[in-house]
């Protein structure tokens, strides 16, 4: 395995333990406050305007947090084709929501979509960038 290869699984590890805990983690009010304090932070600090609501920053993060993962993810198994990282995480956070609901959270479809957009992007961003060293190479 490469280096880069090796750096990308370490990379993706602790990334997949981060969507672990954050999807994971019982006290969903805890989350809920901490988009609270990043949004007074962003109305306070950066003069985002309040229209920018604590949902906007909690749907951000929800598209953000599979990015890094599938990314790692296509770079460890570069033969994998592209959209099976995406379906792969339209499951597995499918299977996220439903466990939820049985911790005490609120599960939500929209989420799951989130989810599965943020990996769409990471797929991408590994796929396009292969794409470029093909071409020029």
């Amino acid at each position: 395995m490469s280096r880069s290869r090796r750096i990308a699984a370490a990379l993706g590890l602790v990334s997949g333990a981060a969507v672990a805990f954050v999807l994971l983690f019982p006290d969903g009010w805890a989350i809920n406050r901490f988009y609270v304090s990043v949004y007074l932070i962003g109305l306070h600090t950066f003069g985002i305007p309040p229209s920018v609501t604590p949902e906007w920053y909690a749907a951000l993060g929800n598209l953000l947090l599979f990015i890094p993962l599938t990314a790692c993810a296509a770079i460890v198994w570069p033969k994998v084709r592209w959209w099976i990282w995406p379906v792969g995480v339209l499951v597995l956070s499918g299977t996220f929501e439903v466990v939820q609901s049985f911790i005490g959270r609120e599960p939500s479809l929209g989420d799951v979509a989130l989810n599965t957009g943020g990996a769409l992007v990471g797929a991408a961003v590994v796929g396009i960038r292969r794409a470029r060293r093909t071409s020029e190479g």
